[in-house]
């Protein structure tokens, strides 16, 4: 067994694997976060959306979200529900339409994208305007018609019965000669502090449904159940294709199958009835997209790890974890209908997670493995070479779990947790390299187990920490 074992390894190296989550990692930072109808949404809305707002439109999984999001946007801002026109969205709207016929900088964006578009949606018509051509009354036509002007200041004041004063009464606000913001600060200070006021109807919010929670209580139950069915099914064929493997070893020997407690014939028609109830589950109740997902998982757990990989090389556990990384990715599926970014990270977070936690176990079960004629890497390469890969892929771990923060998926909550969680499991895959016994190999094994556990328990936390 070593030597075939080794002679496949040679054909499929383990370190030609490496490139596997770097290539995920580029694909998944390099998908957009939001459609471009989104994008230029939030563009059009810029001085109008509050930051918690925004944060919590990016946040959101699907289209369909983000288009019901902007829906309650305007709803919020409804001062009168009982007409049929939202007066403020009518506004906005003629104020857009005028920024465009009016004006367009060189290049060809759009008047009601500029600084000065932004400003006029919001505030109207300034008070007054100084530039290159000094005027007591602001000109909006000849502004527009004739482009950039220049560096402007447009002066605003506050007057009797605004919902909101300008800090010191007056707001003077510059561009440059592109109609861009020219100073920050107090400038857009007041600028929120106007945006903040047209919000009239606070009682609205943004969570789907009325269980308070952003996913849908349906998705959430069939979803979870439909998978959770499917997976069992996967591992009772496991289990099956497995038994006499099973019965050799320590971990897996109190088994039903190998005790005798169960037949063949009944595991493969348990599967198959847990299996066919799963998929149908997500079928009617979810959607088709997760229940063809969840059944290629399925395939690939049950049929190409177990049956092909696991017996044939030591590349078993990094290209078989490739199934056994699917569920998030089956569960966001399941609530959002699509497959996005996200969804990838957190895929590639358990795909790079599953070498150094099973190698570890591998470690300190070598001999039983070897004992049941399984190429794990311990096995085919010995231990000083498993130890390193170990160590090499807790590394490639940590970079990755830092992936949601950076694409903004995720808040500084997650990134403190994802930081320790981190090098803990950095100094045990350390000790597992540096200072071996099969004690650290334990070890190492179950902190991985609560690892992903808790990172994932940290994620959850922090989204509704963010948008709560």
């Amino acid at each position: 067994m070593r030597s075939r074992a080794s002679a496949i390894h040679g054909s499929v190296p383990a370190v030609s694997l490496w490139f596997l989550p770097l290539v995920l990692t580029a694909v998944a930072v390099a998908a957009p976060k939001l459609d471009k109808a989104s994008e230029r949404w939030l563009r059009e809305v810029h001085l109008l959306i509050l930051p918690e707002e925004e944060a919590i439109y990016r946040a959101l999984p699907s289209s369909d979200e983000r288009r019901e999001f902007e829906q309650i946007f305007w709803a919020r801002r409804d001062p009168d529900p009982s007409t049929p026109t939202n007066e403020l969205e009518d506004a906005v709207k003629k104020a857009r339409g005028r920024a465009d016929d009016l004006y367009t900088i060189p290049g060809g964006e759009p008047g009601h994208l500029t600084g000065c578009g932004q400003v006029l949606t919001l505030l109207g018509e300034p008070l007054e305007r100084e530039g290159r051509e000094t005027s007591a009354r602001f000109d909006a036509a000849q502004t527009m018609r004739e482009g950039a002007l220049g560096p402007e200041t447009w002066t605003y004041q506050s007057r009797e019965g605004d919902p909101v004063e300008f800090t010191g009464g007056e707001l003077r606000i510059s561009f440059d000669d592109a109609c861009r913001f020219a100073e920050g600060g107090r400038v857009l200070d007041d600028l929120r502090r106007v945006a903040r006021s047209y919000v009239v109807r606070p009682q609205l919010d943004y969570e789907k449904g009325t269980d308070g929670h952003l996913v849908p209580l349906q998705a959430l139950l069939a979803g979870t159940l439909g998978i959770a069915l499917t997976a069992g099914a996967a591992a009772a064929v496991n289990c099956l294709v497995e038994q006499r493997i099973d019965a050799l070893m320590t971990r897996t020997r109190a088994r039903p199958l190998p005790r005798g407690q169960v037949t063949s014939l009944q595991t493969l028609v348990f599967a198959g009835i847990v299996g066919g109830a799963g998929l149908t589950i997500l079928y009617q109740w979810a959607n088709a997209l997760t229940m063809w997902l969840t059944l290629a998982t399925f395939i690939g757990y049950a049929i190409i790890y177990t049956v092909v990989l696991k017996p044939m090389t030591p590349q078993n556990i990094v290209i078989g974890g490739a199934f056994g990384a699917m569920p998030p990715v089956l569960g966001w599926t399941a609530v959002t209908g699509e497959i996005a970014a996200d969804a990838l990270l957190l895929f590639l977070i358990i795909f790079a997670w599953t070498p150094p936690h099973f190698w570890a176990l591998a470690l300190y079960r070598k001999h039983e493995y070897a004992k049941a004629g399984v190429p794990m890497l311990p096995v085919t390469h010995g231990d000083k070479y498993t130890r390193l890969h170990v160590l090499l892929y807790t590394v490639i771990l940590v970079v990755v779990s830092m992936l949601p923060f950076v694409t903004r998926m995720s808040g500084i909550l997650y990134l403190a947790s994802a930081l320790i969680l981190g090098v803990v499991f950095l100094w045990y895959a350390a000790r597992v390299h540096f200072a071996y016994t099969d004690h650290v190999a334990h070890s190492t094994f179950r902190y991985s187990i609560a690892y992903l556990s808790a990172l994932f328990a940290a994620l959850l936390v922090d989204h509704y920490w963010r948008i709560g």
